[in-house]
C-alpha cells in the first residue's frame, strides 16, 4: 500500500496519532547532556512535528508500514539511550531517519539516501552520518516480531482517540490496514470472538441439519418437428 494511494480521511487520523505517540516519547532535556547529530538547534514545536509527520507522509516513498516501524525503533532507542535524550530537540530527526531505515529493511522498492534527501531537506552527507548513528543505537537489529505491532497497535488505539470522541471506528480501520495480520485487543473484536461459534457448536449444528441430496430437475427437450 502506497501513501500516496492512501485514503485522506484516515490518513489525517494516522498522522494525529503518530504525533501523539511521538509526543508522549519526548522526555525532559538534560542541562549536561552531551549533544549528539541528532540534536538541532531549535526545539520541535507541537505544530512543527505535525507539519514534519504530514511531510514524510505525502512525499516519503514508503509503504504506510514504515511510519509504525519508525515508532518501534524509536522505543528501542529510548530504552538504550541516556534518560533525556529523547526530547524535542531530537524527535523530529529520530523520527525522520527511523521512517527512511524502516523503508529499506521493509519495502520491496527502496529508494537510496539522495532522495530521501531531498525529502528531508537533509543533506547528503549529514544523513549519511545519522543513518549510521541510528543503527548503532539500534544494535543494527531493524527487525520486529507481530508482538511489537501488537503492541504499538493498542498503545495508538487508546492514545488520543477512544471509542468516546467519534474516531473509533475511522482509527480501527487505519490500524486494520496497517497491520493487517494483527489483532488488537479491543472491545469489539472481544466481542467478534465471542460470538464466534465454537467448534462444537458447529458439530451440533451440521447433526441437526445434514446435507440433504437435491435432486436436479432435468430439463425435457423441445419437441421436433419433420418436414416431410
Amino acid at each position: 500500500m502506497n501513501l500516496q494511494s492512501y485514503p485522506n480521511a484516515p490518513l489525517e487520523v494516522l498522522v494525529r496519532e503518530i504525533c501523539s505517540v511521538l509526543k508522549r516519547e519526548i522526555q525532559p532535556t538534560q542541562t549536561n547532556q552531551a549533544s549528539t547529530s541528532f540534536h538541532c538547534a531549535r526545539k520541535c514545536s507541537e505544530s512543527t512535528l505535525v507539519r514534519t509527520v504530514q511531510h514524510i507522509t505525502k512525499y516519503a516513498p514508503c509503504t504506510v508500514e514504515c511510519l509504525g516501524v519508525s515508532l518501534i525503533y524509536l522505543k528501542r532507542i529510548k530504552d538504550s539511550s541516556p534518560e533525556g535524550f529523547v526530547n524535542h530537540q531530537t524527535i523530529e530527526q529520530l523520527y525522520v531517519v527511523g521512517v527512511m531505515i524502516a523503508s529499506k529493511y521493509y519495502d520491496d522498492l527502496c529508494y537510496n539516501n539522495s532522495v530521501f534527501s531531498r525529502i528531508l531537506s537533509i543533506p547528503k552527507p549529514d544523513l549519511r552520518v545519522l543513518e549510521i548513528e541510528y543503527l548503532r543505537r539500534i544494535k543494527f537489529d531493524c527487525s520486529f516480531s507481530r508482538e511489537e505491532f501488537i503492541h504499538l497497535s493498542n498503545k495508538m488505539l487508546h492514545g488520543a482517540f477512544s471509542e468516546k470522541t467519534g474516531y473509533f471506528s475511522l482509527t480501527k480501520r487505519v490500524f486494520e490496514l496497517l497491520y493487517p495480520q494483527s489483532k488488537s485487543l479491543t472491545t469489539s473484536s472481544r466481542s467478534q470472538a465471542q460470538q464466534k461459534p465454537r467448534p462444537r457448536d458447529v458439530e451440533k449444528w451440521r447433526a441437526e441439519n445434514p446435507p440433504q441430496n437435491k435432486v436436479i430437475p432435468v430439463p425435457k427437450a423441445a419437441p421436433t418437428t419433420t418436414v416431410g
